[in-house]
């Protein structure tokens, strides 16, 4: 899947409620153009190496965020949890039990 626009996820489908007698068509071709380079994805203007470097910086800032937050919370003696999965996974009934059980 392309990591900026999410293309290849799919057809992606769209039921009406309304009826008539033609069919609706998707046209589409086989042609996928993400996974072609490093940075498997596409964006008008970005050359596949400046998008990874790109990618790089931004996970770089997000790691000396990252290594801040949990100096910060050590030094206070915080515990904190970091709460990342897929969507359904049920996080948030975890974080709702849990604040309900304290």
């Amino acid at each position: 899947m392309c990591t900026v626009c999410g293309c290849g996820e799919g057809d992606v489908t769209i039921e009406g409620g309304h009826g008539h007698s033609h069919e609706h068509s998707h046209e589409h071709n086989h042609h996928h153009h993400y996974g072609l380079g490093p940075a498997r994805a596409h964006a008008p203007g970005l050359d596949q190496a400046r998008m990874v470097q790109i990618e790089k910086d931004i996970l770089g800032k997000n790691d000396q965020y990252a290594r801040s937050n949990r100096a910060r919370f050590a030094e206070q003696g915080i515990f904190t949890l970091n709460l990342v999965s897929s969507p359904g996974s049920g996080k948030t009934t975890l974080l709702t039990r849990t604040l309900t059980d304290l």
